[in-house]
């Protein structure tokens, strides 16, 4: 039964020719993955300008900072989840 030990390690064989060989992914794909990352990013930028902003900004703007903040706190978390959401739920289908 030992050659049939799931456990055995199998020697692969890889020749010049395969070396190198990536499968690419499709335009749509890459398109999509591009949108998400863009949005991902965007938000991300907003939520530490914003906290930035309410951290190192002047006394006069402290209301108006603290608006902005809790605008993108709010708007933030949800955005982020339907991107993420929809890109994964259509790509392991």
């Amino acid at each position: 039964m030992a050659g049939n030990d799931p456990l055995q390690d199998e020697e692969v064989v890889v020749t010049a020719d395969q070396v190198g060989d990536v499968e690419d992914i499709s335009p749509k794909d890459r398109a999509r993955l591009t949108m998400a990352y863009l949005v991902l990013a965007g938000v991300g930028v907003l939520v530490i300008l914003s906290w930035i902003a309410l951290v190192l900004g002047p006394e006069a703007r402290q209301t108006q900072a603290q608006v902005f903040f809790d605008f993108t706190r709010a708007f933030g978390p949800p955005l982020v989840t339907l991107v993420l959401g929809y890109y994964f739920r259509d790509s392991q289908s």
